[in-house]
């Protein structure tokens, strides 16, 4: 079944003033304190996402610039604050979200290669991967 993200990246985008690379940063932080998963985050590097994994197993993608995350059931099910958007799916990845492309390259500030990211069927990983 495939998942519409373009209603949660809208009101991703339309609060991401309420979000900073700093928010996401300490809401990871947090989280992990409590949690039995790490978190990984290149901030010098200039990376967009912070992924979370228990092990090996990839667990999700949250944005420093949107306030949103993109993750397996492990992480949708836990408490996360506002203004985070949190996507729920079954696997990292699955191509099973769709989205407007116009939105993701104004959401994201950024151009997608069409032939890297099929709007009508990706996955987080590949979200992760264009817009890193």
């Amino acid at each position: 079944m495939k998942i519409d993200v373009m209603s949660p990246v809208w009101r991703a985008w339309m609060v991401k003033d309420q979000w900073s690379s700093t928010h996401a940063s300490v809401v990871a932080w947090a989280a992990s304190l409590s949690q039995e998963f790490t978190y990984e985050w290149n901030y010098e590097a200039g990376e967009d996402w912070l992924a979370f994994s228990q092990g090996n197993n990839g667990l999700g993608f949250m944005s420093a610039k949107l306030p949103l995350l993109l993750c397996t059931r492990a992480l949708a099910v836990r408490p996360w604050p506002d203004p985070l958007t949190v996507v729920e799916v079954s696997d990292l990845h699955e191509r099973i979200l769709t989205c407007d492309m116009d939105v993701l390259e104004k959401c994201f500030e950024c151009k997608i290669d069409r032939t890297d990211l099929d709007p009508q069927a990706f996955s987080a990983s590949d979200l992760w991967f264009c817009t890193f």
